[in-house]
């Protein structure tokens, strides 16, 4: 009974672990579609890309893509891209911090339940969501929904091209210069 029963355990670590680690699968996948985003703006050849962006934060590629789609879009695929981004945002901040920052363990016959204390201000907060296969599965389908969002951009924005026009507000301050 005791092999048995130490069996299933191993099991359901290695299926919560699986899940887990599908999840940051799918986020890096996302993520790395961002970073073409930003290569293609930019004129960068890869390995200036994987320089650029290996150690830049989320919110500061969502900030450099979201600007750009600012400059490049407009009416309802402009805001539609936007929703996008901010989306992205707010997984960040839940899903992928909870997943990043927590422990976690099996938690019935298809759930994970995650646990993570922060501190903020001297007060202590414990937060213990819990995941089932099924929402995994959803958050799966959104990270993958997001990537080949993204995947469409990369093909849509144009290489950023500096000008020294002062007419755009960007260059105003080279007034002063002159």
């Amino acid at each position: 009974m005791k092999t048995s029963s130490r069996k299933e355990g191993h099991d359901r670590l290695s299926e919560t672990c699986e899940l887990v680690g599908r999840y940051l699968y799918y986020f890096s996948r996302m993520e790395l579609e961002l970073d073409r985003c930003i290569m293609k703006v930019f004129c960068l050849k890869q390995d200036a890309a994987n320089i650029l962006t290996a150690d830049m934060p989320i919110g500061a590629k969502l900030d450099i893509v979201g600007a750009m789609i600012e400059s490049q879009f407009s009416g309802k695929q402009r805001l539609s891209l936007l929703k996008i981004l901010n989306k992205i945002r707010d997984v960040n901040q839940e899903d992928r911090v909870t997943i990043a920052h927590s422990t976690f363990e099996a938690h019935g016959k298809d759930t994970v339940r995650f646990h993570r204390l922060t501190v903020k201000q001297g007060k202590r907060k414990l937060k213990s969501p819990a995941w089932t296969t099924t929402d995994f599965k959803k958050k799966f389908d959104k990270l993958e929904e997001w990537s080949s969002e993204l995947r469409q951009l990369v093909n849509e924005l144009e290489p950023y091209v500096p000008s020294l026009d002062f007419s755009d507000p960007q260059n105003s301050m080279y007034l002063a210069l002159i």
